[in-house]
């Protein structure tokens, strides 16, 4: 069903101020959500010449008037729009639309927004290898953590991309194949348990995003030993450092280090740590993390200490340091 592709497009409206928001295959349209949306209906073929042009040559079309959009109906009130190919490698497979109310509404801003948000799709659908986006967001609703991806966080990361794509392209393509994978995983990963080795690569994915937003205000220092085989509960650890960079270093100066170190605690545990220098973690929100308090804005950071409880029966250890929060827990080796 369409269900799916047409959050994708609500999403990108909200957050790009455009009229209509479009996904179309070769052949027909796929979703699309806002003005329109009478004539352009899911299911039914492209409408438009200008869409049919740019999946036959493969290049970005902008179109400053209605005569330019050649849309099938005389009644269409999308006055201007622009359209970029996706790919899945070199082949074309569809197109993402971005239309709006008033001719010649597009700016520098939406231009490069549109090529952001099509190779950060085009990049997904390739390195997921599977189209069905309808299946992804289904598996999103499996884990409250999966449901709480923050469309600020990805808006960020998307601007971030906009801007790089400016002044270092190849930047720009390392932070879209960083997103990509820290949404793949987060998205498509339903397994209760996996490799160590997964679960860290998620989180130097979502840090390297926050990194390239942040620069040289943030630094993340990894304390891993390598030698350790052994399964985690999956979306445990991105949530702890997501923590720490948002509530203590940010909160604080905005400025600091997080050390992340998975370590041998003795011949049978291991225990993994997140360690800030940032602003520091109210007792309060210890006393009611541990009373079953948190608020659902929390969630995250509460969902993984009710994991771990309800898997090992034991939760997180939260400690106020001198400067800073130390957030860990310890595994059975052989659990």
């Amino acid at each position: 069903n369409g269900d799916s592709l047409k959050k994708v497009c609500t999403i990108i409206k909200e957050s790009t101020g455009a009229a209509a928001v479009s996904i179309t295959d070769k052949t027909k349209i796929l979703a699309h959500v806002g003005l329109g949306s009478d004539h352009h209906i899911s299911g039914d073929p492209i409408q438009t010449f200008a869409t049919k042009e740019v999946i036959n040559s493969g290049q970005m079309r902008i179109m400053n008037s209605p005569e330019e959009i050649e849309c099938s109906s005389e009644e269409c009130q999308l006055k201007s729009g622009l359209i970029v190919p996706l790919k899945e490698k070199d082949e074309i497979i569809g197109t993402l639309k971005l239309y709006f109310a008033k001719r010649s509404g597009i700016s520098f801003t939406h231009e490069k927004l549109a090529i952001g948000l099509s190779q950060l799709i085009s990049t997904q659908i390739e390195i997921s290898k599977v189209g069905k986006l309808e299946e992804l967001a289904a598996k999103a609703e499996i884990k409250a953590l999966q449901a709480q991806i923050n469309p600020h966080f990805l808006f960020n990361a998307l601007n971030t991309i906009v801007a790089l794509l400016r002044v270092n392209p190849n930047s720009a393509r390392e932070l879209i194949v960083n997103l990509s994978t820290y949404l793949r995983y987060n998205i498509e990963e339903t397994s209760t348990f996996v490799d160590i080795s997964k679960e860290l690569q998620q989180v130097k994915s979502y840090v390297e995003v926050e990194k390239a937003r942040f620069g040289d205000k943030l630094n993340v220092i990894y304390d891993i030993d390598e030698s350790i085989r052994v399964k985690i509960p999956s979306l445990i650890i991105q949530p702890i450092v997501e923590n720490s960079i948002k509530h203590g270093i940010l909160k604080g100066s905005g400025t600091g280090n997080i050390v992340i170190s998975v370590k041998k605690h003795n011949s049978d545990e291991i225990r993994v740590s997140v360690e800030d220098d940032g602003i520091g973690i109210p007792q309060s929100f210890i006393e009611n993390l541990h009373a079953g308090k948190i608020k659902e804005n929390k969630i995250g950071i509460s969902n993984v200490d009710n994991r771990l409880r309800h898997i090992y029966g034991s939760g997180l250890s939260i400690e106020r340091l001198d400067v800073g929060t130390r957030v860990s827990f310890t595994l059975n080796m052989s659990a």
